[in-house]
Protein backbone atom coordinates (compact mmCIF):
# COMPACT_ATOMS: atom_id res chain seq x y z
CA UNK A 1 0.00 0.00 0.00
CA UNK A 2 1.24 3.62 -0.53
CA UNK A 3 0.78 4.27 2.76
CA UNK A 4 3.25 2.43 3.65
CA UNK A 5 5.77 3.96 1.60
CA UNK A 6 5.24 7.27 2.66
CA UNK A 7 5.25 6.16 6.51
CA UNK A 8 9.35 4.62 5.35
CA UNK A 9 10.12 7.82 3.27
CA UNK A 10 9.01 10.00 6.58
CA UNK A 11 11.60 7.92 9.16
CA UNK A 12 13.86 8.47 6.46
CA UNK A 13 13.72 12.42 6.92
CA UNK A 14 12.32 13.00 2.86
CA UNK A 15 10.63 16.24 2.49
CA UNK A 16 7.25 16.69 1.08
CA UNK A 17 7.80 16.39 -3.10
CA UNK A 18 5.75 15.72 -5.92
CA UNK A 19 5.73 11.95 -5.45
CA UNK A 20 4.23 12.34 -1.92
CA UNK A 21 1.61 14.84 -3.55
CA UNK A 22 0.55 12.55 -5.83
CA UNK A 23 0.74 9.16 -3.32
CA UNK A 24 -1.32 11.64 -0.48
CA UNK A 25 -3.99 12.22 -3.53
CA UNK A 26 -4.16 8.59 -4.29
CA UNK A 27 -4.36 7.46 -1.05
CA UNK A 28 -7.52 10.04 -0.43
CA UNK A 29 -9.02 8.72 -3.40
CA UNK A 30 -9.35 5.47 -2.42
CA UNK A 31 -11.33 6.17 0.75
CA UNK A 32 -14.31 4.12 1.20
CA UNK A 33 -17.68 5.38 0.97
CA UNK A 34 -18.25 3.74 4.59
CA UNK A 35 -14.99 6.32 5.82
CA UNK A 36 -12.41 3.17 5.77
CA UNK A 37 -9.80 2.58 3.52
CA UNK A 38 -9.60 -0.98 1.68
CA UNK A 39 -7.25 -4.01 2.89
CA UNK A 40 -5.86 -5.09 -0.69
CA UNK A 41 -2.58 -7.50 0.28
CA UNK A 42 -3.38 -8.89 3.46
CA UNK A 43 -0.12 -9.49 4.51
CA UNK A 44 -0.28 -10.07 8.39
CA UNK A 45 0.72 -8.97 10.65
CA UNK A 46 1.17 -5.32 8.82
CA UNK A 47 -2.24 -5.78 7.18
CA UNK A 48 -5.01 -7.69 7.41
CA UNK A 49 -7.61 -5.78 7.90
CA UNK A 50 -9.92 -2.75 6.76
CA UNK A 51 -9.25 -1.77 10.83
CA UNK A 52 -5.19 -1.42 10.15
CA UNK A 53 -5.29 -0.20 6.10
CA UNK A 54 -7.59 2.64 7.71
CA UNK A 55 -4.64 3.85 10.48
CA UNK A 56 -1.89 3.30 7.80
CA UNK A 57 -3.55 5.50 5.73
CA UNK A 58 -4.57 8.16 8.45
CA UNK A 59 -0.98 7.87 9.38
CA UNK A 60 0.38 8.74 5.86
CA UNK A 61 -2.34 11.64 5.52
CA UNK A 62 -0.89 13.10 8.89
CA UNK A 63 2.48 12.92 7.84
CA UNK A 64 2.14 14.50 3.75
CA UNK A 65 -0.96 16.13 3.73
CA UNK A 66 -0.42 19.10 2.19
CA UNK A 67 -1.87 22.97 3.12
CA UNK A 68 -3.68 23.17 0.32
CA UNK A 69 -6.12 19.91 1.05
CA UNK A 70 -5.49 20.55 4.79
CA UNK A 71 -9.66 20.76 5.16
CA UNK A 72 -10.33 18.11 3.01
CA UNK A 73 -7.66 15.81 4.25
CA UNK A 74 -9.06 16.49 7.31
CA UNK A 75 -13.01 15.84 6.68
CA UNK A 76 -11.69 12.46 5.01
CA UNK A 77 -10.14 11.25 8.69
CA UNK A 78 -12.86 12.25 10.91
CA UNK A 79 -14.96 10.02 8.22
CA UNK A 80 -13.43 6.77 9.05
CA UNK A 81 -15.54 4.43 10.57
CA UNK A 82 -17.65 5.33 13.71
CA UNK A 83 -15.89 3.68 16.87
CA UNK A 84 -12.69 3.22 14.92
CA UNK A 85 -10.46 4.17 17.86
CA UNK A 86 -12.55 1.82 20.10
CA UNK A 87 -12.00 -1.69 18.24
CA UNK A 88 -9.84 -3.85 19.36
CA UNK A 89 -7.76 -6.73 17.04
CA UNK A 90 -9.85 -9.48 15.54
CA UNK A 91 -9.95 -12.83 17.54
Amino acid sequence: MVSWELIGLSSDGQAADLFTDIAVNYIASTQMTDGSWPERWGRPPLEYSAISATAVAIRALHLYGFPSRAGSLTTDVREAPPGFEKRGPPV
